[in-house]
């Protein structure tokens, strides 16, 4: 039986894959992003995942402690993964809307009114340079989004470009990937800010403005691109909020009035348990307990704003070799009960990592044993087969540091299908491949079936008539060419998630059972008859 752990972490692998999908699902990813600004990507997933409509979320210590609040009777606990300790773990945070005050204690979260217009204005232009547009404070704001963007996305780019293989940004020359990853970034952090400071984002930002947002279609991808959104958003609301509060202050001590004739000794005691209260009075911060005050890259002690989207079948599962550094802001991941430690963390802030495990390994690697990187890959090897019990260890393991990139790149989806549903040589039928997607709908166990089911030979064949296509299997990857192998016109290697992806949307769309033969209409049948006739009388 799956553990809770486990369940959290393919909940948080599902909804990254989705949150790109389209528009429409990455604009409703960031509404709960905006409310949620000072938590880490990650964590803002599974919360959105759970309690979409969670606008101030706290651990039961915080809500007890600095609020005076408590969590009411029944109420259910957001689960967030705490990687801190030296293996992961569950923390749960709840809801404003979950909790009770029995002092009738008000949690103000600051809110961003029409009169502060001029001042936060001030504050964005002042942090972030001259604002392009700034007639009204929504123009403002998106420029001031704009400006933060092309300050810092350079931090996130080059990690970008490493990781983007296997997604739609892989064939892109680099301009083309700078470009769509800054525009997606300077929309997403201009509606993440409209949201938070109470304007209608939708009327402002299209969703053709987010048509880009298809492109960040791996798990890789998405993280890179949702650490960015956290951290740099995080950066604007941080100005917009200090200022507000600032300014909520002033207008509350400006209204307050204190009895002339209070001794000191009272006023003393008034200030000493009003302090809690005082702590959010004008617009509570929550989270404080779970970030870093300082969550840029150039952040010190090298914390980093990308935390990955960890792999916990390859991180908790067992107990890893020792590691330098692991990576940020990861969509986490699972596959087997963990068991075992995992080497010690700087915890669950934004700290700086530099290994991202993912659900379709970047370039295969994902396969390979733990603690490897790319410097330590198994060379590529002759070996024998495999066998139906998924001995895939003694496949080869395809170097991609040494890939032959002088042919085109084959990228034929209709050709790759066909290639697929044609080949004689799968361990599996047809009908029995349908039947295992049926009733294993993980992502691993249906890339480690697929893997385990193809031959390990070179193997050439004949489609549409005349079409020459192949295939080689390695550990790692599936190589695939156009022409025969001597005389190839294009290849491709593709990780094997990616080839489990192609069956899946062959027996989504049915396009991978063969098409049983059309029964003759009654027109058909009758011309059969008479010919059948005319050929006995002859």
């Amino acid at each position: 039986m799956a553990t809770k752990l486990q369940l959290i972490t393919e909940l948080s692998e599902r909804t990254a894959q989705s949150a790109t999908r389209n528009p429409v699902n990455w604009t409703s990813f960031l509404k709960t992003a905006a409310w949620n600004y000072k938590y880490p990507f990650q964590d803002q997933l599974l919360i959105y995942a759970q309690r979409p409509d969670a606008t101030a979320c706290a651990p039961i210590e915080l809500w007890n402690q600095k609020f005076g609040r408590w969590v009411n009777r029944g109420a259910k606990g957001i689960a967030l993964i705490d990687d801190s300790g030296s293996r992961l773990t569950l923390r749960h945070v709840f809801d404003v809307s979950d909790t009770n005050s029995r002092y009738n204690r008000h949690v103000a979260l600051w809110a961003m009114q029409d009169r502060y217009a001029e001042s936060v204005k001030e504050t964005l232009e002042s942090t972030f340079g001259e604002l392009e547009e700034k007639k009204d404070i929504v123009t403002a704001l998106i420029s001031a989004a704009r400006n933060a963007v092309d300050d810092n996305f350079p931090d996130y780019l080059s990690d970008l470009m490493y990781f983007r293989e296997n997604s739609f940004l892989e064939e892109l020359d680099d301009l083309n990937v700078e470009v769509i990853f800054k525009e997606i970034l300077k929309i997403s952090v201009a509606y993440i800010a409209l949201v938070r400071c109470g304007y209608p984002a939708d009327e402002y930002l299209s969703f053709e403005d987010f048509q880009g947002i298809v492109n960040f279609n791996t798990l890789d991808t998405v993280s890179r691109l949702g650490a960015a959104t956290s951290d740099i958003s995080e950066m604007v609301l941080k100005e917009i909020g200090a200022t507000v509060k600032e300014l909520q202050k002033a207008e509350k001590k400006q209204n307050r009035t204190f009895a002339k004739n209070q001794d000191v000794h009272h006023n003393e005691n008034v200030k000493q348990n009003s302090n809690s209260e005082r702590d959010g009075e004008y617009g509570t911060d929550l989270h404080a307990e779970g970030r870093l005050s300082d969550t840029r890259p150039d952040a010190a002690e090298g914390r980093n704003a990308h935390r990955q989207i960890w792999d916990v079948a390859q991180n908790i599962s067992e107990k890893l070799p020792e590691r330098n550094v692991r990576k940020p802001d990861a969509v986490w991941q699972t596959e087997q009960p963990p068991v075992g430690d995992r080497p010690d963390s700087e915890g669950a802030h934004r700290t700086d990592h530099n290994e991202a495990l993912t659900e379709q390994s970047r370039a295969g690697q994902g396969d390979r044993p733990d603690g490897l990187d790319r410097t330590h890959e198994q060379p590529t090897v002759l070996s024998g087969g495999i066998g139906a019990g998924g001995a895939d260890l003694q496949l080869t393991w395809y170097d991609r540091e040494t890939e032959d990139k002088s042919l085109p790149f084959f990228h034929s989806t209709p050709l790759i299908n066909e290639l697929l549903r044609s080949t004689p040589h799968l361990k599996a039928t047809k009908q029995e491949i349908v039947d295992f997607y049926a009733v294993h709908e993980d992502s691993n166990e249906r890339t480690e079936y697929i893997k385990n089911i193809f031959n390990n030979d070179y193997t050439e064949l004949i489609i549409n008539g005349n079409h020459h296509v192949g295939y080689k299997t390695y550990q790692n990857v599936l190589h695939l060419w156009e022409g025969s192998y001597a005389a190839r016109t294009s290849q491709s290697y593709y990780d094997w998630g990616v080839i489990a992806g192609h069956f899946g949307s062959m027996i989504l769309l049915g396009e991978f059972l063969d098409e049983p033969l059309a029964l003759p209409s009654v027109q058909q049948q009758i011309t059969l008859i008479e010919q059948t006739v005319t050929n006995h009388h002859n």
